[in-house]
């Protein structure tokens, strides 16, 4: 029975501390960071820049907690929300960065879009673009904007303003032919973690477990018996874990680690980096019941879990033995 859904797809995932600046605490710095070019994005649950630097593509993650998602709602609600929503980004946006990932599809090369000149607009559509949006001016060329993956293009047309002004509605802007074309930026979906770094969309779905599934879950064995079953997680483990969630479901790791960040209190709830370095293969680790631990950003520990789930690319495991919870050197 298929678990959840593979969010963790077989892809190159590259985790980094800091892309784009030499140590980027929160997702403010990561932001300030990545430049103008950058695109911004996010929802209830995380906040997301996309970046260009070097040639290459980078999306910097942050997770929201508790907090966060309180304030986003309030600002949600809020009849002027103006207010409301710069509280919401003055904590958000103070929160610590989770991972930055590689984007792996890449935009079109300008060879690629310089063979789309003659084609109509209505053509581009038929290849896979989709329209955004379009304009122009007096003494302005006339532009339509389209998307493809995760980027936008610019692509000018063979209309005059007064020609553009007497278009009607895509009927007619499908028939305008192309003189030019170019990248323009990321495309909103370029920080909507339902699109993996591939560009493949595979939205986050709730687990789908059955009564019985869940009760055996819950029942767990004795540490000596339950630790037997425990794999590393080793950076070769992680990737596994990372490419094969489904399969991976119910089976048991030995998690040790360093708290990132507190997502919530009840149910507790933590980001852990799991590599040697303190700094990468980060997991979402929650308990089935309220933890006795005091946790915070820093401690370090070791826990025997299993694999319950996925929070976008981070897999998610279920604590079920902590044996220590110290500081971290």
């Amino acid at each position: 029975m298929r678990k959840f859904t593979a969010v963790l797809a077989a892809i190159s995932v590259l985790f980094f501390a800091a892309a784009f600046a030499e140590e980027p605490m929160s997702f403010r710095d990561a932001v300030e960071a990545a430049g103008e070019n950058a695109a911004v994005g996010g929802d209830i649950d995380y906040l997301a820049v996309a970046a260009e630097k070097d040639g290459r593509y980078f999306r910097t993650v942050t997770i929201l907690d508790d907090k966060a998602k309180e304030l986003y709602m309030a600002a949600m609600a809020a009849d002027a929300p103006g207010a409301v929503h710069e509280a919401f980004e003055a904590y958000a946006w103070s929160l610590p960065v989770c991972y930055t990932e590689e984007i792996a599809v890449k935009p079109k090369d300008q060879a690629e879009l310089d063979a789309q000149v003659g084609k109509t607009v209505g053509e581009l559509a038929e290849q896979g673009y989709s329209h955004y949006g379009d304009g122009g001016g007096k003494g302005f060329p006339t532009v339509v904007d389209m998307s493809s993956g995760l980027f936008l293009y610019a692509f000018e047309v063979d209309a005059s303003f007064e020609e553009y002004l007497e278009l009607d509605g895509w009927d007619g802007l499908k028939n305008l032919k192309v003189k030019s074309g170019k990248l323009c930026g990321f495309y909103m979906n370029a920080t909507n973690l339902d699109y993996l770094a591939d560009g493949t969309y595979q939205p986050q779905v709730v687990p789908n477990y059955t009564a019985e599934e869940a009760a055996a879950a819950d029942s767990v064995p004795p540490l000596e018996e339950y630790s037997q079953r425990a794999w590393p997680l080793t950076a070769e483990g992680y990737a596994d874990l990372q490419n094969n969630p489904d399969a991976r479901y119910g089976q048991v790791y030995m998690v040790e680690g360093v708290v990132h960040q507190v997502l919530s209190q009840s149910p507790m709830r933590l980001i852990v980096y799991t590599g040697e370095d303190g700094k990468s293969q980060p997991v979402v680790v929650e308990y089935p019941a309220q933890s006795s631990f005091n946790w915070e950003a820093g401690k370090s520990f070791r826990i025997y879990a299993d694999v319950s789930s996925a929070c976008y690319i981070l897999p998610v495991l279920t604590a079920r033995y902590t044996l220590f919870g110290q500081p971290a050197d």
